[in-house]
């Protein structure tokens, strides 16, 4: 496989960084200050900087340990902990906001992450859910078919959340994300589909 040129990468990375702006666009920022956030699923990490404004604090899990990107990333108030989501190291009630993206596809027991997840909020917490939908398109033939990403179908995402979120306000949206970096000719496409859980909830 041919590597890509120097131009090539920094379209790639500017494509990604629209397609991460325009997710945060649709489903909003976390509003408030002085918030304790849980970035669940945080990958290398740079999405602790998006969450780190107003005096927030923000803790980036993942059970892939990003040495090099997260000691660039570390701060006073972005912190990274390699743990696995379904057994998190902290104490109950102790965050504002829980943000997955693209997390819930790659567990096998969605029950067990998401009893930890409720575990860790506090009793008005948001919980952000984000998974990309298996039956768009341009995704299913690129991240499902070439990719091996076990998406979800919409209806089954709304399954899984409703499951095991009760007692509580769920909101449910879809929305349109891509990345085009036009030099490549690389295009990926996929709706996003979108559960945020507004209150504090007896997770099953």
């Amino acid at each position: 496989m041919a590597m890509a040129d120097g131009g090539d990468r920094d379209m790639m990375t500017e494509a990604v960084e629209e397609y991460r702006e325009r997710i945060f666009r649709a489903v909003g920022y976390p509003s408030g200050d002085r918030l304790r956030i849980l970035n669940l699923g945080c990958g290398e990490g740079y999405d602790n900087v998006v969450f780190g404004g107003e005096g927030n604090v923000v803790v980036g899990v993942d059970i892939t340990f990003f040495s090099e990107r997260w000691g660039g990333l570390r701060s006073r108030r972005s912190h990274f902990v390699n743990a696995d989501g379904r057994w998190l190291p902290f104490v109950n009630e102790v965050f504002d906001y829980v943000f997955l993206k693209d997390v819930l596809h790659h567990v096998e027991n969605h029950g067990d992450l998401l009893r930890e997840v409720s575990r860790v909020a506090k009793g008005d917490a948001t919980v952000c859910i984000l998974e990309a939908n298996r039956y768009n398109p341009v995704g299913y033939l690129h991240m499902t078919l070439l990719g091996g990403h076990d998406h979800f179908s919409q209806s089954y995402f709304r399954s899984v959340v409703g499951r095991h979120f009760t007692r509580c306000s769920v909101q449910y949206e879809s929305f349109n994300a891509h990345v085009v970096p036009v030099k490549s000719r690389r295009v990926i496409e996929c709706r996003i589909s979108n559960a945020t859980v507004r209150t504090k909830k007896e997770a099953t």
